[in-house]
């Protein structure tokens, strides 16, 4: 039988034990590369929308890195919870990819202005932002919630090298110029902050392990898809590496043994 091991659970770990509680039977509509593709950025998707933010019909989400491989979770998990999604693509040839995820706009940052754009969309705020990027966007991110809005992050792509080679001081200067929340403030504006990374998440495998069948019965009937996935062998796991720190690429990445 075919089946999806989510080795996710174990975090960082230089070896990782795959138990019966993390095999999964794959639903004959995914093809072993789509299988692939899913149960990480799917189920960190899964994780912010339906354990964090439990989302209404009619909310406006905006989602930065829209083309991405959670980015693209997000805005089909929007549509599904009948939320209306505006995703962020850095360039031209993502904007199709957001939109085939379900994003009702797309905003191009390469050739709009992010944040003038994003008002225009939604004067009244947004009810959820799901940021990865990090460093660069938190601060308006945080500005252009809605009352009651929530600020979702997993990750920080702004603060990794993009060359493969680890500059200390961007790194030092990245880190100093991160915003800070003060609770008074969000206590006064009624928004919120929150976070979340899998691989930190291994004392909540029961939950995911909820969220990863409530994912799949949804694979198996077609109401979601895979993201848009790209292939390397095994053998080129270097180009595979340069392609992720380029920006260029869309969906997800999978290595061929």
């Amino acid at each position: 039988q075919r089946v999806i091991g989510l080795t996710l659970f174990g975090g960082y770990a230089s070896r990782v034990l795959l138990t019966p509680d993390r095999v999964f039977a794959q639903p004959e509509a995914l093809d072993a590369r789509g299988g692939a593709a899913i149960p990480t950025v799917f189920l960190t998707a899964w994780w912010m929308v339906h354990e964090l933010l439990h989302p209404r019909p009619g909310d406006t989400w905006l989602v930065h890195s829209a083309a991405g491989g959670v980015g693209t979770a997000l805005a089909q998990l929007g549509r599904l919870a009948g939320c209306r999604v505006i995703g962020v693509v850095g360039s031209g040839h993502k904007i199709e990819v957001a939109r085939a995820a379900g994003c009702s706009e797309v905003i191009d940052k390469s050739a709009q202005d992010l944040w003038a754009t994003a008002k225009a969309l939604s004067a009244g705020g947004y009810q959820a932002i799901f940021d990865a990027n990090g460093v660069s966007p938190l601060g308006q991110s945080y500005a252009h919630l809605a009352p009651t809005g929530r600020l979702l992050i997993y990750g920080f792509a702004s603060m990794l090298p993009h060359d493969g080679r680890l500059n200390w001081l961007r790194l030092a200067w990245d880190w100093l110029r991160t915003p800070r929340f003060n609770p008074l403030s969000m206590t006064r504006d009624n928004r919120s902050v929150l976070a979340c990374n899998l691989s930190f998440l291994s004392s909540e495998a029961e939950r995911l392990r909820e969220g990863m069948h409530w994912l799949l019965e949804r694979f198996a009937d077609g109401r979601l898809q895979p993201p848009p996935v790209h292939c390397f062998p095994l053998s080129a796991a270097a180009d595979a590496q340069r392609a992720i720190e380029s920006g260029r690429t869309t969906g997800k990445l999978v290595l061929l043994p």
